[in-house]
């Protein structure tokens, strides 16, 4: 029998309430910035990537702070994607875009990462591949800096929520 990958989701800033999955071998981080001394979201990733490069995961998730889950078995439909095939190195997925009066169907085209807030996901063997910036396209330039020497998959369906921030 073989052992279940490990996951690691992290947040920037997140307020801790994330849905709860179903994947038992799951960590998440997030940094509490208003009592945290890391204050930047790219020195968060970094200071995360840092000390996860001595006992890696299998599988890092990398999320803005308005994300989310949209189901409680969105990691494990993560891991279950990247276990099709070990030559899956890089994953996107849609998500569903939360408004206040509505919600959206957001696709990701994995030719097109213009997105800067697009969530990614990646195997572990990739973390020394990635060193985040602190632009308002953070996510969208390291997408494209790992697909330069990989694939990027792309998972059509919708995994992850956005909270849209009011337009009114």
């Amino acid at each position: 029998m073989s052992e279940s990958p490990t996951v690691l989701i992290a947040y920037a800033k997140h307020n801790g309430n994330i849905k709860l999955q179903t994947y038992s071998d799951l960590s998440i981080a997030y940094n509490p910035s208003e009592i945290s001394s890391i204050k930047t979201e790219s020195d968060f990733y970094n200071n995360t990537i840092s000390t996860e490069k001595n006992n890696p995961k299998d599988i890092y998730g990398f999320l803005p702070s308005n994300a989310d889950f949209a189901y409680d078995y969105s990691v494990q439909h993560i891991v279950e994607f990247f276990g099709h095939d070990p030559l899956i190195n890089v994953m996107i997925c849609d998500s569903l875009h939360i408004n206040s009066e509505f919600t959206e169907y957001n696709y990701v085209h994995p030719n097109l990462l213009e997105d800067p807030t697009c969530p990614f996901f990646i195997r572990g063997s990739l973390l020394q591949n990635i060193n985040f910036s602190d632009t308002s396209s953070m996510y969208s330039d390291i997408l494209k800096g790992l697909a330069k020497y990989n694939i990027v998959f792309h998972m059509a369906e919708p995994l992850i929520t956005i909270a849209q921030e009011s337009r009114i």
